[in-house]
């Protein structure tokens, strides 16, 4: 069991300090021992939210406390870069909400630091822990919906963030704040990387969000270089509530996961369709939050990294600049384009 303190109480923070309590209480994998957030009402608030009793307004105090061995760190994308290199500089572990930064190099940087310090930097792209998707997974694996063909995903959240989120210079904007989990997602589950971008912008609903010189709705086309083919469309206006779905259809079978219009996971082979799990949760991803996190556990007590690393939020980023660049530009653009 690890000690960890938690960075951020905005809106993530305050979905991972529920995770991170539930799982303190219920001696699962990790302890809360301290949180912290640079105003002071708010570290107040993920106090009272979590029970922990150590509070910090700065990150620096933080680090020094013996009783804090790894951080979570769930602050906003731009401010990731100086508070992980610290953590890792300090020789403390670091799980960071993805992205881990905005630009290639400093992710890069980053992973060269955690490795030359010999710790642990993980990446939140905690779908990848979700109990459905490791089934898919399993039977991508054992080659039971042949081979990959085409991935369609969905990322629809319900209403906007605020606008000032929505920044594409703080957030990384749609592409890369939303659909940096599809990217992961795809290259996950193909076991390959993506070779090409064709990104198409939709109509901008929300005129704030679109002042601030993001998109609300756009969708993109992918190319593996397996020749897998991808799909993804995402907005932040689906209104009726958050559906995340994807697709996969290979050459012996499909895969289907999501809550609409079918709940659960199925797969559909020449043997029939079938839901494999009954797992059910009342909280969609809390499995998937919770894995994450006991992951990140048994990697800091083994010494080597069992999650996504800091290269795979670097390789799923170059994706999203790489579907910005085609929105520049109105064609195709290859991810080797995107440079550091």
């Amino acid at each position: 069991m690890i000690k960890i303190g938690l960075i951020g109480g905005g809106r993530m923070g305050s979905v991972h300090a529920e995770v991170l309590t539930k799982m303190t209480r219920a001696n699962d994998s990790v302890m809360l021992t301290a949180v912290a957030d640079g105003i002071q009402e708010t570290a107040r608030r993920l106090a009272e939210q979590t029970g922990v009793k150590k509070i910090y307004t700065s990150i620096d105090d933080m680090l020094e406390d013996s009783d804090v061995e790894a951080v979570f760190v769930a602050t906003p994308t731009f401010t990731h870069y100086e508070l992980v290199k610290k953590i890792l500089e300090k020789g403390k572990h670091c799980l960071c909400e993805k992205p881990l930064t905005l630009d290639l190099k400093s992710s890069r940087e980053l992973a060269e630091i955690a490795e030359e310090k010999g710790v642990i930097l993980q990446i939140a792209f905690m779908r990848r822990f979700d109990p459905e998707i490791t089934i898919a997974k399993q039977s991508i694996e054992r080659g039971e919906i042949g081979t990959p063909l085409l991935y369609k995903a969905c990322h629809r959240d319900q209403s906007p963030p605020p606008a000032g989120f929505c920044d594409p210079k703080k957030s990384g904007g749609i592409m890369i704040d939303n659909t940096i989990h599809e990217f992961d997602m795809g290259r996950y589950l193909f076991e390959d990387e993506v070779e090409e971008v064709y990104a198409q912008p939709g109509i901008v609903v929300d005129e704030q969000l679109g002042k601030t010189g993001d998109l609300d709705n756009a969708v993109m086309q992918l190319r593996f270089f397996k020749g897998g083919m991808g799909q993804i469309d995402t907005t932040r206006n689906s209104k009726f509530g958050e559906d995340i779905r994807f697709e996969i259809l290979g050459s012996e079978g499909n895969i289907f996961w999501g809550r609409l219009p079918m709940r659960g996971l199925i797969v559909a082979t020449e043997r029939g369709a079938g839901i494999p799990t009954d797992l059910e949760s009342p909280d969609r991803f809390f499995p998937a939050f919770a894995g994450q996190i006991r992951v990140f556990s048994q990697a800091v007590e083994q010494g080597v990294n069992l999650g996504p690393t800091g290269e795979d939020s670097a390789k799923a980023l170059a994706v999203g600049l790489a579907a910005y660049r085609s929105l520049e530009l109105g064609r195709p653009v290859k991810v080797s384009e995107v440079k550091e």
